[in-house]
């Protein structure tokens, strides 16, 4: 049986190995077919002036040869007698009045324009190669996925927790727990064991498709007795569903939260020092929500149910 789930394991790894390596080599062939894209038109912008410039050089030798021509005819003219010479000189002027001397023509209006653009083109692509990398790294900097538990001594009467401290619904009825500076006293409320007050750290959550769940993170000091509101002015950055819809819980008003399917599974991300909390669909990693807050103090994931309909469970 050890032997089988270590084969499995093993296969699973070269699996992903593949997988990484197959998305880099893509990526890759994207980046060179771009790459050829812009070299092939700068090429074609050079050839271009190249072939203006051959073709102001063959006009210039054209002309210089024409003019050494009239120099050596004159040359040769200035040992004959006084009046044949003149006579000869004036015929050398009329020829040399239809010896017209053209000015290079210059690079053109259109090839100067085509310049500019491909010059906007590479600080477009500067931009955005530096964003690309920077959001690559950022993604993949987030860490290994924390293996959260819930804290019993946190959680409100009406909250049921599984005995391996993994998921919580909701009860009929108040359970006789012992009070304690850390529970919630009214509101359906738990934090999770483990808190963070830096680095980068993620975490999944399963729930049920009722209404009535909430998650996200809190602060170490968020209230815990009395009836408090579920807001970032309470130390709370969280989504929920209520009334059939999705909602990010900002302040003043909720943001409602309008996806193309339903919600089974989020990964709640964390960056401390980037003061981001952030919320993706874990099915296909869609972008939900992020809140942008400058944290001060210990940050823990929190989680709340408000209806026996529904549950919320933390994804191992």
């Amino acid at each position: 049986m050890l032997r089988s789930k270590t084969a499995l394991t093993e296969k699973t790894i070269e699996i992903e190995r593949q997988k990484v390596i197959s998305e880099f080599e893509g990526l890759r062939q994207f980046l060179y077919e771009q790459e050829q894209l812009l070299l092939g038109q700068l090429d074609k912008m050079e050839k271009g002036i190249t072939r203006r410039q051959n073709e102001n050089i063959t006009e210039l030798s054209k002309e210089i040869s024409l003019l050494n021509k009239l120099i050596s005819d004159l040359e040769e003219k200035i040992q004959e007698p006084v009046l044949e010479f003149l006579k000869d000189v004036t015929s050398a002027l009329v020829r040399s009045d239809d010896l017209k001397c053209q000015l290079p023509i210059p690079v053109s209006s259109d090839m100067k324009g085509h310049i500019s653009n491909f010059s906007l083109k590479t600080v477009v692509l500067k931009g955005v190669l530096k964003k690309f990398k920077d959001n690559l790294r950022d993604e993949l900097g987030k860490g290994e996925k924390e293996d959260l538990l819930l804290d019993p001594e946190t959680a409100n009467h009406l909250l049921i927790l599984s005995a391996d401290l993994k998921s919580v619904r909701m009860g009929c009825r108040k359970q006789d727990l012992p009070d304690n500076p850390k529970r919630f006293d009214t509101n359906s409320r738990v934090l999770a064991t483990e808190g963070f007050k830096s680095g980068r750290h993620y975490w999944e959550v399963e729930m049920g498709s009722a209404d009535g769940w909430a998650f996200g993170v809190a602060n170490e000091s968020v209230r815990r007795k009395g009836l408090t509101q579920f807001c970032p002015e309470e130390g709370i950055w969280a989504l929920q569903q209520h009334g059939g819809r999705y909602w990010a819980v900002t302040s003043p008003q909720r943001t409602p939260i309008f996806l193309p399917e339903k919600l089974n599974k989020i990964r709640v991300y964390l960056d401390f020092e980037g003061e981001e909390v952030s919320f993706y669909n874990a099915e296909n990693m869609q972008h939900i929500f992020t809140f942008n807050v400058p944290f001060s103090e210990k940050i823990f994931p929190l989680f709340s149910v408000c209806s026996t309909m529904t549950y919320v469970k933390i994804c191992s």
